[in-house]
């Protein structure tokens, strides 16, 4: 059985989004807000990829 790699382009792309979002998070509601999108999109790929 052959294993796929988990860690692709778009996870990292989305690792690298939520980074500089987690930053910003504290300034406003709509930057929580973001970064909760981006945390929740991140962990579904991830899971999605794990599968």
């Amino acid at each position: 059985m052959k294993k796929k790699p988990w860690v692709t382009t778009e996870i990292m792309d989305l690792c690298d989004k939520r980074r500089e979002l987690r930053h910003l998070q504290y300034n406003s509601l709509a930057s929580r807000e973001n970064y909760q999108k981006a945390n929740m999109d991140l962990r579904k790929k991830m899971k999605e990829a794990m599968d």
